[in-house]
């Protein structure tokens, strides 16, 4: 813009010069896509979507609760046992968009001792955001 202002190149010059930058600018603020860990064994596997992280394959998907003091678990299949407590089987209603992969799924809050039992039975994914 300061070229054009000095007449250095011409109007169109200038759209076609800040339609390239601005191209490159979105193509490098985009990761580049990483495949996926491979879920083999029991335990704990996460992944970093904002770095091209794919999700793995696995049983379950975990999340922190807010003040660390329990887990929230999404699985299909269905578990017991103490410090497990059932929340809720997720419906269409639960998403934005229908026929999500989780409607049917089962939702439990888990104490930490409790996610450490089921970290050593099945294979657990869980998304790890950047601040």
């Amino acid at each position: 813009e300061q070229l054009f202002q000095k007449g250095y190149i011409s109007e169109k010059e200038m759209y076609t010069l800040r339609r390239i930058g601005r191209g490159k600018r979105l193509e490098l603020t985009q990761p580049e896509k990483q495949e996926s860990q491979e879920a083999t064994e029991p335990g704990v596997y996460q992944y970093t979507p904002e770095m091209g992280g794919a999700k793995p394959d696995c049983q379950m998907e975990a999340s922190r609760g807010y003040y660390g003091g329990h887990w929230f678990i999404d699985t299909p299949l269905e578990i017991k046992g103490r410090g497990i407590t059932f929340l809720k089987k997720y419906t269409d209603k639960d998403f934005c968009t229908p026929g999500h992969y989780r409607v049917g799924w089962n939702e439990y809050r888990v104490t930490n001792k409790a996610f450490d039992k089921l970290k050593e039975q099945y294979t657990i994914s869980q998304e790890v955001c950047l601040d």
